[in-house]
């Protein structure tokens, strides 16, 4: 079967492949779910794929294949970018449309989908709320909605981002072709929640490959000096010539601490990322790593969107919040199979109560979020709606923890009571009576929980001293069988039995 490329040229999957891509074969499985998208028959597909199983092939073909447009919602501007740039510079007429884009280049962007002249569009879920940007998009017949990351619109997922449930609306007005959901890391609840969410709870299943035989994982158990112990492991590495890897912290402090050790005291190329960071600080720290290796630390920030393919060691000096973070993280070492070192620090003690402390944190107690509202209810009653205040004002107001005040916004947002307008400036949707407000305490309380819940299975994965930490990981998401990988400390122990 010929399909038209946006070229002009009459191509299949695998000419396309070859063609506009430069590779001679598919990887195993991305024919079949080509093939699947491509079949009208099939009422959206979700793919379940390991980090650099080369997921994006997998929309982008069909993209070629396809008479119209193509949306890509990504949660991460510099993704965006590299791929769109990539794809320019193959001759496929891609863009992106972001906050990150001056005004000129957004009315460029719009000018061209009047013209119906972009073949693949990326877009960041939070650009659905512009109804003009909407009704532009409806002018464009849609052949394929692709959600990358699609484990982020799911409550019960470990990277909920609210913004991803603005896609469902944005699909049934849009009506796409094919729905299509991608994520490295999803339980077979999550699966079902994806599908939902995307609507289309019968969409066909890929899951493919959660078994990373190239990483070898191990857990230490540390009553003290952690960091030391995973600075010392560092300079192992180096002594070995192996310089590339990333270190995963719980705070901020601590990425700068540990960063700071490496370069001045050991003179070791390292650097830190965190969320606290300017977004061109970020971007000009990965660009650096990503030419010139060496390490980072960082918070979970650093996470999504790596591609880099010669990490080697990737160390925690915190418990993970889930097995779905922990293996989300680790995926980003050894992308070309060669193999590389996993190994988490830990104190127990230590990292439940911190990990308590991060959900209390971004899910604030029932009570917590109700005196919060309370306040900002009758605050905004006073003010038309107004809150001119800093957070740390709001929760010496309200008789909370400042700490608290950022998940009380956000699950404020959540239940469409109150939105940011600016740095200190807020707009709540205010009531007579705050109790007349709805605000979901009961679906906090289950998040919450659900929570709580990953907590328990990642500590119960470090606990166990008897199963093959690979095993361990696979039997979480359900796939079922694996042999030991022979490699990680609890299959090393028994062998020197």
């Amino acid at each position: 079967m010929k399909y038209t490329y946006t070229k002009g040229e009459y191509v299949d999957k695998l000419e396309t492949l070859k063609t506009v891509f430069g590779y001679n074969s598919f990887r195993p499985g991305q024919e079949e779910i080509i093939d699947a998208i491509m079949d009208p028959s099939v009422n959206g597909v979700l793919a379940v794929l390991p980090t650099g199983a080369g997921k994006s092939i997998l929309f982008q073909i069909p993209a070629l294949m396809s008479k119209n447009m193509t949306i890509v919602i990504s949660p991460l501007i510099s993704l965006m970018k590299d791929q769109v740039d990539e794809l320019k510079s193959k001759g496929v007429s891609a863009e992106f449309y972001n906050s990150s884009l001056e005004e000129d280049n957004k009315k460029d962007i719009i000018e061209k989908l009047r013209n119906k002249a972009i073949k693949i569009l990326y877009v960041a879920p939070e650009r659905f709320e512009d109804s003009s940007f909407m009704e532009i998009l409806k002018d464009n017949k849609v052949s394929i909605f692709a959600v990358d990351e699609s484990h982020m619109i799911s409550l019960v997922g470990f990277q909920f981002r609210p913004s991803y449930r603005k896609i469902r609306k944005a699909i049934f007005e849009l009506k796409p072709g094919q729905v299509v959901g991608l994520t490295a890391t999803a339980t077979k609840k999550v699966q079902e929640d994806i599908c939902n969410q995307l609507g289309a709870p019968r969409a066909k299943k890929f899951i493919n490959g959660f078994y990373r035989p190239d990483l070898k994982i191990d857990v230490v158990k540390c009553f003290s000096n952690r960091f030391d112990r995973l600075i010392d492991d560092v300079l192992c590495y180096h002594e070995d010539g192996i310089k590339t890897g990333i270190i995963f912290v719980g705070k901020r402090k601590d990425a700068e601490t540990i960063m700071k050790t490496l370069k001045e005291t050991h003179e070791i190329n390292a650097m830190f990322y965190h969320a606290g960071m300017k977004d061109e600080d970020r971007t000009k720290t990965q660009d650096a790593w990503i030419k010139n290796g060496g390490i980072i630390v960082s918070t979970c920030a650093f996470s999504l969107g790596i591609n880099k393919q010669d990490v080697r060691f990737i160390l925690h000096a915190y418990l993970p919040s889930s097995i779905e973070e922990y293996y989300q993280q680790i995926g980003r070492a050894s992308r070309d199979g060669l193999g590389a070192d996993c190994r988490i620090f830990t104190n127990l003690l230590e990292d439940t109560r911190f990990l308590n402390w991060m959900i209390d944190a971004s899910y604030p107690k029932p009570e917590v979020v109700e005196a919060f509202w309370r306040y900002v209810n009758e605050e905004g009653k006073r003010n038309k709606g107004a809150i001119m205040q800093t957070q740390e004002e709001m929760a010496d107001n309200a008789g909370i923890n400042p700490l608290f005040v950022g998940g009380c916004v956000n699950i404020l947002k959540k239940n469409a009571l109150m939105q940011t307008i600016g740095k200190g400036a807020y707009q709540v949707n205010y009531f007579d009576n705050y109790r007349e407000a709805p605000l979901d305490l009961e679906a906090l309380k289950a998040l919450r929980k659900s929570q709580q819940e990953k907590m328990l299975e990642i500590t119960g994965f470090v606990e166990d001293t008897k199963t093959c930490r690979m095993v361990k990981i696979l039997d979480y998401f359900d796939e079922n069988g694996a042999e030991p990988c022979g490699k990680c400390d609890v299959c090393n122990k028994k062998g020197k039995k």
